[in-house]
């Protein structure tokens, strides 16, 4: 059928846009190298199933490639379309499938041959008429590869695409105008020769051990793959990775999970850094990321990414493509599910989620502007800002959707109407729309309702608790201010998450060695999970959401000179100087503000407060011309220790404040929490107790939310504290009760010996609570061993609890120490409901 037939001859068929040279997103690929999945050098134990596509294909029939996930469907597809590519001038279009809907495939069509016009035609009819043109004259091969509606497809394929070349991918067979083709695991043999030759382990002496790997990995594509990229990386020989894979079965288990099995060992095998960027990009909305845009989400300059991302993909768990003259590292979704298991069982993939979304935000405002090149960036990306934006509606926050619809509506020019992408910003509004009646139901309760909320249960701590998946930057430790209780460190970090405690930082390593410790034996220990390097641990920054690298680490130290080797070592103090004054010369804020806050730390270490707030102001000011905001607050909060410290209490809390402002832009919901408890204890020191009752409920409310249980315990106490200062014994008494329980809950016996004594304090002259306050006291006593104030409590209270029994008074028997504090979770529970 022509053209013309379709298309009235009063209506041509519309033109590519005029006067900008672009080139359109997802253009007909004509070089099989620009494929964004890359076909196997050697494909194993597919002849059958390749024969039947390329005959089917031929013929302008769609084909229809079902089975498994990692089971080598695309690899197929890759193989199908670089030989179509040889063969037809048409080209390849590729698209990444996200259950795309009807329309938004016809737009996608247009728009990667440069006809735009059509996403904004309202007859539908005319839409596919335009499109069954473009695929009529062009006659390239399209591949449907990802999450596929099959609905939707079927349409497209029966109207728009008859007659045309199609691949559709998917994991279960379903009805439609195409041939179906089933793909299976590989058999003994296939998968024997795939997992030699990817290893090169070809020697007889190998056979058995190789044999082995196999029967666990139980012909998956996927999992042999891993294995052999594994062994051929990091010179792994086939007994270790046997031996580390029977470790890594649970005992009991006969069939193991074998992408799992192997996803588990080859994760293991990556160095820390690339576990983390691995993490990163699992967060990716769309599953994969250009690496610009990989570079703002793990605060990594490009060339310190590149070599991450060149091991990730020698282990074969990222495909590698090019977009825009840009690479894009596209996660197989075998593992991203797993890499955001890992994230979601460590209670840290929203707090990642969300910094992917800042990353994304800062990426679009960087090239909202009306330049080609820009225009480019942002397409390469729109798989991500409309996952990001979705993600932000499922979450409730209204600014980021609202910011994108601006940005690229308005600021970035012509760009929606000349790439053709006017559905994805209908979905936008729509989003928008959705997002304002979502958020009215999920905000923050108020801090009366905050003081209510009962503790939750350490029993039941549930897995997807949002936490942050950076640790909190590490500061040079000074004396608080005076705390309400003793054994609180006003300035200490957030504990790490209560039963997933986390492994030390890692540091950034410039060269990507294999891990010696990978193949030391079976184990049966969970999976760890990497904290972020300190390079990426600054994700978010409203301006770029990335952190300079300071790349003077890499530089080899110079030779010192005789005469400065005959010098007098300098003072700490004295370095310092002359690196500011050095820094001042070479106006390199960021240097300069780095050793002013070392001077600051030394001065308030030297109980010198006056010449640390002096310090840390000038670092202030160094750091505003870096736009660093994160390192902002960091520095304002110890401004704000040094004020107090100096006898200025209202000059620290509005230091605090400044800072909480920042922590809460750039989401970080640890160092708001830690700061707010400092906003809290300086109130105390104020004797304002309202205001300190109320700073530490808003700490309390995000010790809650990202389960920093430790934090929350000792806000616990410093609410019922203030509580007792303005008289309200009963909440006091209720508040301890939670702290008692959540200490329970952590097995700190010290901070369970504080609460039974000021819970048994309280209680002690109470006829009705007189056991329970004796046995809340013995147990103190037991705990706290050398605290004489203890003791005496405790003697006072036996001695009543004998006179009453002398006089034949019946005293309420105790619950257990365990059981009461126990009880004020029920019943606050209950009343909440």
């Amino acid at each position: 059928m022509q053209p013309a037939q379709i298309v009235p001859q009063s209506q041509q068929l519309p033109s590519p846009q005029p006067g900008r040279n672009f080139t359109p997103y997802n253009a007909p690929i004509k070089d099989a190298k620009l494929l964004p999945a890359q076909p196997p050098a050697q494909v194993f134990g597919r002849n059958r199933e390749l024969a039947s596509g390329h005959v089917a294909l031929k013929a302008g029939t769609a084909i229809f490639l079902y089975g498994p996930v990692g089971v080598g469907k695309t690899a197929l597809a890759a193989v199908l379309a670089a030989a179509y590519t040889v063969q037809n001038a048409g080209g390849v279009l590729w698209f990444h499938m996200n259950e795309d809907d009807a329309d938004l495939l016809l737009a996608r069509v247009g728009r990667a041959y440069g006809v735009n016009s059509l996403t904004a035609n309202e007859d539908a009819g005319e839409r596919l008429k335009i499109v069954r043109a473009l695929l009529e004259r062009n006659r390239p091969l399209i591949v449907l590869d990802g999450l596929t509606d099959s609905e939707a497809v079927r349409d497209f394929a029966r109207s728009a695409a008859a007659g045309i070349p199609l691949i559709v991918t998917n994991d279960t067979q379903a009805a439609g105008p195409w041939m179906p083709i089933p793909i299976p695991a590989l058999s003994a043999d296939a998968a024997g020769q795939m997992l030699r030759t990817l290893s090169g382990r070809h020697e007889a002496g190998y056979a058995e051990d190789l044999d082995g790997i196999c029967r666990i990995l139980n012909g998956d594509p996927l999992a042999i793959e891993l294995a052999g990229r594994l062994m051929a990386a990091d010179d792994v020989k086939p007994a270790e990775l046997l031996t580390a894979l029977l470790g890594t079965i649970p005992s009991g288990v006969t069939r193991a999970d074998a992408q799992e099995t192997m996803l588990a060992v080859a994760y293991k095998g990556l160095t820390p850094t690339a576990q983390a960027v691995l993490l990163i990009l699992g967060s990716a909305f769309g599953g994969d990321a250009t690496a610009e845009l990989l570079a703002d989400m793990s605060g990594m300059p490009a060339a310190q990414l590149a070599p991450v991302m060149r091991q990730i993909y020698m282990h074969g768990f990222v495909h590698e493509s090019s977009v825009y003259g840009q690479a894009r590292y596209t996660l197989h979704e075998r593992v991203q599910i797993y890499v955001r298991g890992l994230m979601d069982a460590n209670q840290r993939l929203a707090a990642v989620e969300n910094r992917s979304l800042d990353a994304i935000l800062a990426y679009v405002k960087r090239h909202a502007r009306p330049e080609i090149s820009d225009h480019d960036r942002l397409a390469a990306e729109m798989d991500n800002i409309i996952g990001g934006a979705a993600f932000a509606t499922s979450t409730g926050q209204e600014p980021p959707v609202r910011q994108l619809v601006t940005l690229l509506s308005a600021d970035a020019g012509d760009f929606v109407t000349l790439r053709g992408f006017q559905t994805e910003m209908l979905q936008l509004r729509k989003l928008l729309a959705l997002v304002g009646r979502i958020s009215t139901s999920i905000d923050t309760p108020p801090s009366s309702v905050i003081a209510r909320t009962p503790a939750t249960p350490i029993a039941q701590v549930e897995s997807t608790a949002p936490e942050s998946v950076v640790e909190p930057v590490a500061e040079v430790p000074s004396e608080p201010p005076v705390s309400m209780i003793s054994f609180r460190t006003a300035d200490s970090p957030p504990s790490t998450p209560f039963l997933t405690p986390a492994p030390p930082p890692l540091a950034m390593e410039p060269e990507l060695p294999v891990r010696s410790d990978l193949f030391s034996g079976p184990s049966s220990a969970p999976h760890s999970f990497p904290d972020l390097p300190d390079e990426l641990a600054t994700v978010g920054a409203e301006t770029s959401g990335i952190a300079p690298f300071d790349e003077s680490v890499m530089i080899e130290p110079l030779e010192p000179s005789p005469e400065a080797m005959s010098a007098p070592p300098l003072t700490p103090v004295a370095a310092l100087q002359h690196a500011i004054d050095d820094a001042r010369a070479n106006k390199d804020n960021k240097t300069l503000s780095a050793s002013l806050e070392q001077l600051g730390d030394l001065y308030l270490a030297d109980n010198d407060a006056p010449r640390a707030v002096s310090a840390y102001t000038e670092a202030t000011e160094a750091l505003r011309a870096t736009e660093d905001w994160l390192a902002i607050g960091l520095v304002m909060r110890k401004l704000g220790n040094a004020y107090i410290r100096q006898g200025q209490t209202n000059e620290g809390i509005l230091m605090f404040e400044q800072a909480l402002t920042i922590f809460r832009k750039q989401r970080q919901p640890d160092q708001e929490m830690l700061t707010l408890g400092m906003v809290g204890d300086s109130y105390a020191t104020l004797h304002n107790w309202p205001k300190a009752q109320e700073s530490h409920e808003a700490a309390l409310y995000l010790a809650r939310e990202t389960h920093a249980y430790a934090e929350e315990s000792v806000y616990l106490g410093d609410i019922a504290f203030a509580c007792e200062a303005q008289g309200n014994v009963a909440d006091a008494v209720d508040f301890y009760r939670e702290g008692l329980h959540v200490a329970y809950g952590l097995n700190d016996g010290e901070l369970a010996g504080h609460y039974a004594y000021q819970l048994g304090r309280l209680l002690l002259d109470d006829t009705t609570t007189l056991n329970q306050a004796v046995q809340l006291l013995g147990e103190a006593a037991t705990r706290l061993p050398a605290d004489d104030a203890v003791q005496r409590l405790l003697k006072r209270g036996r001695r009543r609890l004998e006179h009453l029994h002398a006089g034949g008074v019946d005293v309420p028997l105790a619950l257990a120490n365990t059981d009461y504090a126990a009880a004020v979770v029920s019943s606050s529970a209950s009343a909440s409901h």
